[in-house]
């Protein structure tokens, strides 16, 4: 068993609880989302340097730029995974998720670009994070790689509470 999947419970846990859920949605390749006002959090764990898991949050905010070679930018964190409580789990969330709705808006002023539309399924990210762009709850299957390039647009068909 590899360091990440050792951190796996505790992470699913801490999410659980800042989300208030019973179950946590995990997509394929392990990543979990989490819907937050016009992107998702994605919530990655992995093998970090030295053999230690790291939890990596990211979001994407725009895809189809020209000015960057991978085509889209990205609000990211990573976290050594052993350390981790709580409270930092919800505060990265946080962070990612409110930085990647701000920015959206702000960043294809200036590079052009599309705002991310959330792929689904997905939780939703409870109040308080600062995102500013309200959301449904999304459908249908995300994509098959999501590492990186643009998320599968799923139409929102119900109104969850709890979006940022």
């Amino acid at each position: 068993m590899t360091r990440p999947d050792v951190i796996r419970p505790f992470v699913e846990q801490a999410i659980k609880a800042f989300l208030k859920l019973d179950e946590v949605v995990v997509w394929d390749d392990g990543t979990i989302p989490i819907s937050a006002g016009s992107t998702v959090v994605r919530v990655v764990l992995l093998e970090g340097p030295f053999d230690h898991a790291m939890v990596r949050f990211w979001a994407p905010v725009l895809q189809g730029i020209e000015t960057t070679p991978e085509g889209q930018a990205i609000v990211a964190m990573e976290l050594l995974a052993e350390t981790l409580d709580n409270e930092q789990i919800a505060f990265a969330i946080r962070i990612v998720s409110a930085q990647a709705d701000f920015l959206d808006g702000e960043l294809s002023k200036t590079f052009g670009g599309k705002v991310t539309t959330p792929p689904g399924p997905a939780h939703p990210a409870p109040e308080g994070s600062g995102a500013k762009t309200p959301v449904k709850a999304a459908s249908g299957q995300p994509p098959a790689s999501d590492q990186g390039q643009a998320p599968a647009a799923a139409p929102a068909d119900e109104e969850t509470p709890g979006y940022i």
